[in-house]
């Protein structure tokens, strides 16, 4: 059976990857599209936390992502780029990985939250952070890494 355990932030999650996903959602809507650095704070320290909780997490997309947004809200540009790099390079083995899959609804449910629109809305709303507060070396690399998801096939 599943355990069950409670946030202090949202409530009630299954695993700790529910939980790290609801607060990454949470810091990254402040963050990014609200401007809002202080509301993000502890959804960003909480993500902190659980990411030290779960096993293999830069093998994660959502890792990859959840370490990008960290870095972003500590202006670490840098690392943010790199992390945002690592995360593209992911979402990509996963399109490789499902481009021979013929059931489309086992398809869909590994695409959850990572179809390319998705992703590189993301990446869009993290670039403008980059441009507002990053050098021009981060905004580099992170277009780089959007590029490389743009010219990408999602499996179909």
């Amino acid at each position: 059976m599943t355990q069950v355990y409670s946030s202090k932030n949202k409530g009630t999650f299954r695993h700790k990857w529910d939980e790290i996903s609801s607060c990454y959602d949470e810091a990254a809507e402040q963050l990014h599209s609200q401007g809002n650095p202080e509301r993000a704070r502890p959804h960003v320290e909480r993500l902190r936390a659980l990411l030290g909780l779960v096993p293999d997490v830069d093998q994660a997309i959502l890792g990859q992502s959840a370490r990008a947004l960290i870095a972003e809200f500590e202006a670490n540009w840098k690392t943010a780029a790199r992390h945002r790099k690592q995360e593209v390079q992911l979402v990509l083995r996963l399109y490789k990985s499902l481009a021979s899959v013929r059931d489309p609804e086992v398809r869909e449910f590994a695409l959850r939250g990572r179809h390319k629109p998705q992703v590189l809305s993301q990446l869009a709303a993290a670039r403008r952070s980059y441009e507002t507060h990053g050098g021009q070396d981060s905004v580099h690399a992170l277009q780089k890494a959007i590029d490389l998801l743009s010219d990408a096939s999602e499996p179909v």
